[in-house]
């Protein structure tokens, strides 16, 4: 991860942040992608939970990266 602390504008560091969760989110949704096509795996101990764990998490990205959207847009309105 890049630094976020002190370096540059509120609006690019949000910027940042916004990338790296897009990120994440677009690797939980190939991870999701590649779990669901697997067979059986819902019959597997241990990993039973893991598609809708990972939608789950998928959904929670992408309302982080909403609200950091929303957060850069305050920072730029605001004149930072």
């Amino acid at each position: 991860m890049q630094e976020t602390s002190g370096s540059g504008s509120l609006s690019d560091r949000i910027d940042r942040l916004l990338n790296e969760a897009e990120q994440l989110r677009v690797d939980m949704t190939v991870l999701l992608q590649i779990v669901r096509e697997r067979e059986g795996i819902e019959a597997i101990e241990g990993l039973a939970d893991v598609p809708d764990d990972l939608e789950y998490a998928e959904a929670l990205m992408r309302s982080v990266c909403a609200e950091l959207e929303l957060a850069r847009q305050d920072a730029i309105d605001g004149g930072d």
